[in-house]
């Protein structure tokens, strides 16, 4: 039995920076959440029970039960919703007087409230039970595995006015307020079977190893109980969507057992929606709609999600070459994708990407990995992938202006999809002494669906493309360095390790990630140098 758990306290920055604030030593750290102490509390316990049980001298049953829990909150400032948002009483006089009807809808930072005038809460309860159990059977070069899986998950969540400066009055703040602005309960059913079978065809005398496997999963969603507090003009939403995925594999390993062994394999697989990407209960308040199928009379067809699952067929090749001094491998892949769920345009109020799907895209490339013994204590080892992400056929609708419009991205790279990455790590090892310095290195990205041009709109209609340098995270490399020493079994001292970490060595002003907003792209960047320190001690 395992248990662990711990307390997590931070700040938040959702905003970003503009691309143009990198380069400004104090500029690249603005942080308009600091204005209002944004900052989350979380606490996730976890039990695990882990069981294994040899039966028989070819049998053996795995099984883990667990048990997680998450309970917690972030405090964000939140001038950007409007009074009708916020459920404020009618007359609640803002700025020159008692809200019209239009100007509750209007967010209140246009009446000079500031993010630490509106603070809002956003709390989280929500449990996780499950059980895998697995039975294996070996004999010889064959192995067969067949599993179950069962997991239960259900979570409470709510939000209200945590603090609030006047002209909002007492009565809507804090605990005792009793004005929660949304709440909602959801559930996540996942059950599947499972089994691998991998056997050596006598006819090639153990040269060649085949592996099938199958899973059969089921999934489903379900939302309800979602309180709307007083608001008569905002329906209530309850649905419950299931899934149901077939996901075969078959692989073959030529030569298995010889330091060169050449493999292939072919799979289809899914994977659904987040329920967020469903309904954001916490933004119904402001409007959010389920996305799904409306009928004629205004409601919702729960059979008929708009956003689909995607499907997968993943077709790999590779061989690896093993010897005493080094190991090299080397892995092409081709990913087809039906209804890839892609970012489709704007972000939600913490920088989440909104969803949706891609009629069909690719990704492509090469792989490579390896390692090598220099010298003795001295390693290098290394990985690096170049890849093609590509939208095939896919329109995405935006809106330019008052209207809105219909953008072919076919043939244009996938937002968020860095098509190169490499990661090199050299390491010498000395009496329990061990020094490593590393680089980590990110190709260009881009932070939308057209390949970082800006789409315009022409007084005829037409829709013109221009190269904009701000809408894509540039390529860069980080390096790092640490030391560590383990103290020797023979030491007095044993079980002691101690290692130091220096992270982006050179102080280098790296954006990592962007995303385009309503207000134009935004981007995070990395931390400049920066240190850990850790030490373990193991009780043995």
């Amino acid at each position: 039995m395992q248990a662990f758990g711990g307390l997590q306290k931070d700040g938040l920055a959702f905003s970003g920076i503009p691309k143009s604030a990198n380069d400004d030593a104090a500029a690249r750290r603005q942080n308009p959440s600091a204005a209002s102490d944004d900052r989350e509390r979380f606490h996730p316990p976890q039990v695990h029970l882990n069981h294994e049980w040899r039966f028989a001298p070819a049998w053996t049953l795995d099984q883990t039960a667990f048990w997680i829990k998450g309970e917690g909150h972030f405090d964000y400032g939140a001038p950007y919703r409007s009074a009708a948002f916020l459920r404020l009483p009618d007359g609640v006089a803002i700025g020159d007087g008692e809200l019209t009807d239009a100007e509750r809808q209007r967010p209140l930072f246009t009446f000079g409230l500031s993010p630490d005038d509106v603070v809002l809460r956003s709390a989280l309860d929500q449990h996780q039970v499950g059980w895998i159990p697995t039975v294996v059977y070996e004999e010889g070069t064959t192995e067969t595995t067949v599993g179950l899986e069962a997991r239960l998950h259900r979570s409470l969540r709510w939000g209200r006015i945590q603090e609030a400066a006047p002209p909002i009055p007492d009565a809507v703040v804090g605990a005792d307020a009793n004005h929660r602005l949304w709440q909602y309960r959801s559930e996540k059913i996942i059950t599947s079977a499972f089994a691998s079978h991998l056997f050596r065809p006598e006819r090639f005398g153990g040269r060649l190893a085949i592996q099938a496997d199958l899973q059969l999963t089921g999934r489903q969603y379900r939302f309800y109980d979602e309180k709307t507090f007083g608001r008569e003009d905002m329906q209530a939403h309850a649905f419950t969507t299931p899934y149901f995925f077939v996901t075969p594999r078959l692989g073959a390993t030529l030569a298995p057992d010889q330091p060169l062994r050449a493999y292939a394999s072919v799979a289809w697989a899914h994977r659904e929606p987040r329920r967020t990407q469903l309904y954001d209960g916490g933004e119904g308040p402001a409007g959010a709609t389920p996305r799904f199928e409306q009928r004629p009379d205004g409601s919702y067809n729960y059979d008929e999600p708009l956003i689909e699952p995607e499907q997968l067929v993943d077709v790999e090749a590779g061989a690896t070459l093993e010897r005493p001094r080094y190991r090299l491998s080397v892995n092409g892949f081709w990913m087809e994708f039906w209804d890839e769920i892609v970012p489709s345009g704007g972000v939600d109020p913490f920088g989440v990407p909104r969803t949706g799907n891609a009629d069909r895209s690719r990704h492509a490339g090469l792989e490579v990995e390896g390692t090598a013994r220099l010298l003795p204590g001295w390693t290098l080892s290394g990985n690096a992938m170049l890849a093609r992400t590509r939208f095939v056929d896919f329109t995405e609708y935006r809106a330019l202006g008052d209207t809105t419009v219909a953008l072919e991205r076919d043939g244009n790279p996938i937002a968020s999809s860095p098509e190169q990455l490499a990661n090199l790590r050299t390491s010498y090892s000395w009496k329990g002494l061990t020094a490593s310095l590393n680089l980590h290195a990110v190709g260009r990205q881009y932070v939308n669906n057209a390949g970082g041009t800006a789409a315009s709109r022409r007084e005829d209609g037409t829709v013109t493309y221009e190269e904009d340098d701000a809408l894509s995270v540039d390529p860069y490399a980080l390096f790092g360095a640490s030391l560590t020493y383990e103290s020797p079994s023979t030491s007095s001292f044993r079980g002691l390790r101690l290692q130091v970490t220096a992270d982006n060595l050179f102080d280098t002003h790296v954006l990592q990630h962007g995303f385009l907003g309503t207000g134009g792209p935004r981007f995070y960047p990395a931390a400049t140098r920066h240190f850990f320190v850790e030490l373990q001690y193991t009780l043995r």
